[in-house]
């Protein structure tokens, strides 16, 4: 491959492109029943969405990134794809996807659509400096499912608040606490400042050491999480049951359990290179929760639809990663 196309790709993280849209397409169909031709669309806008933010993020962090020694390999670190090309790409990915929003859908979803831009923005350029930022990044993530819902419907239903509020809570555990710990030792060099710091989280023997305060705090957020996944169903908003069966509950449980247990590695992991294998274990057990919450609303839109949120995630992640980072873990 082009060194230059694959840095081009490398800069994207292309294994992380599936969430944006399946966070977009998730509310839509939450709010009505989107046409081929809109699903497209909103699949294409959520990916345009994914590699602006990427590469904003990238593009702001670039001389936090010079000192790691596990990204010190990034495009814009090694100059093989330079600043000004990279502000020209997010730049323009966060335009067209507002052009075709203007153009194909209502002024409500544009007004969201631009507020999560926005937020994306903020949280990119002041992440590192500022505790809780991942909550800025979370309501980025809230308003791109209210995206979704208002660019098929002039209202958002339950179900779309729903999944939103999954997918801020999603982003606020995976950036604020799993991904701000296995960077801490770095960070906590250079003077930054992020959450599980202002825990009290700090480098101590090699190690790091987590107050019972940091270690509560990443529980409540997950309990909170899957309480929130079952909301629909014990409002009576989606049905319990699928093909006759409680499927929605049986795979909402397992994989619920199946969080919480893989937080406790999180926190028990001996090296960051561990740290970062549980984590992504983590996120893809609390993303399959966004389909499993609508999943009866879904399978009625689309059985195929509803295996493609399941299926598709895990394949690529790991496809993608070995094929254009040549290893096992994500470049992080």
């Amino acid at each position: 491959m082009n060194e230059k196309l694959k840095a081009y790709i490398q800069l994207t993280r292309p294994y992380a492109a599936y969430l944006i849209p399946s966070i977009v397409l998730l509310t839509a169909i939450s709010s009505s029943k989107p046409s081929i031709y809109e699903f497209l669309l909103l699949t294409l806008i959520g990916l345009l969405l994914h590699i602006g933010a990427m590469v904003q993020n990238d593009y702001f962090d670039v001389e936090i990134d010079r000192q790691s020694p596990f990204v010190s390999d990034r495009p814009l670190v090694t100059g093989v794809i330079s600043i000004r090309e990279a502000l020209l790409l997010w730049v323009s990915t966060y335009l067209v996807s507002l052009l075709i929003t203007l153009l194909f859908f209502s002024i409500e979803a544009f007004v969201s659509l631009f507020s999560m831009i926005l937020l994306f923005t903020l949280y990119n350029r002041y992440s590192k400096n500022i505790p809780g930022m991942e909550y800025v990044l979370g309501l980025a993530a809230f308003t791109s499912g209210l995206f979704g819902a208002y660019s098929v419907s002039n209202r958002v239903s339950l179900l779309s608040l729903t999944i939103s509020l999954l997918a801020m809570l999603k982003y606020v555990f995976n950036v604020g606490v799993s991904a701000n710990m296995k960077d801490l030792k770095y960070d906590e060099i250079f003077g930054l400042k992020t959450t599980p710091m202002a825990f009290g989280v700090r480098v101590e023997d090699g190690g790091l050491y987590i107050p019972p305060i940091f270690l509560f705090y990443a529980f409540l957020l997950k309990v909170v999480y899957i309480s929130v996944a079952l909301i629909p169903i014990l409002l009576g908003v989606v049905s319990p049951m699928v093909f006759n069966l409680p499927i929605p509950l049986i795979l909402i449980s397992t994989c619920s359990i199946a969080i919480l247990w893989m937080i406790l590695h999180i926190f028990s992991a001996s090296n960051r290179s561990k740290l970062v294998t549980y984590a992504g274990k983590q996120e893809l057990l609390s993303y399959y929760l966004l389909p499993l919450a609508a999943m009866s609303r879904v399978v009625d839109y689309s059985l195929l639809v509803f295996l493609l949120f399941l299926f598709i995630p895990p394949i690529w992640i790991k496809s993608s990663i070995r094929l254009f980072f040549k290893k096992s873990l994500p470049h992080e």
